[in-house]
């Protein structure tokens, strides 16, 4: 019976939990993408806080993929930026690392 239990309370949480839609995944991915691709090449060439310049250009990425678009939908605009920040803090580690002299 505690298992019977245990499997209905599982299942019935698991159907409550909100379903992120493909093409919004699609959009943080690329935001992902470009932001850290900018903010390597911009530290590889020796730029003062590439992770701005990888940021910079996610958000654009975002903002013009929408102004293009024949059906824009804001929410494409904040998952590609929800993206580019999350890629720009994640390569940041990396390279705010290369830079302690240990």
């Amino acid at each position: 019976m505690k298992t019977l239990l245990l499997l209905f309370f599982s299942l019935n949480l698991y159907s409550q939990i909100p379903q992120i839609p493909q093409d919004k995944l699609l959009h943080f991915s690329a935001g992902y993408i470009v932001s850290t691709g900018v903010t390597a090449f911009a530290d590889k060439k020796g730029y003062k806080n590439p992770e701005l310049y990888g940021l910079f250009a996610g958000f654009a990425a975002g903002i013009i993929k929408e102004l293009i678009d024949t059906n824009p939908d804001p929410m494409d605009a904040y998952f590609t930026m929800w993206g580019s920040s999350v890629g720009c803090a994640i390569i940041t580690i990396p390279i705010n690392n290369k830079k302690i002299k240990y």
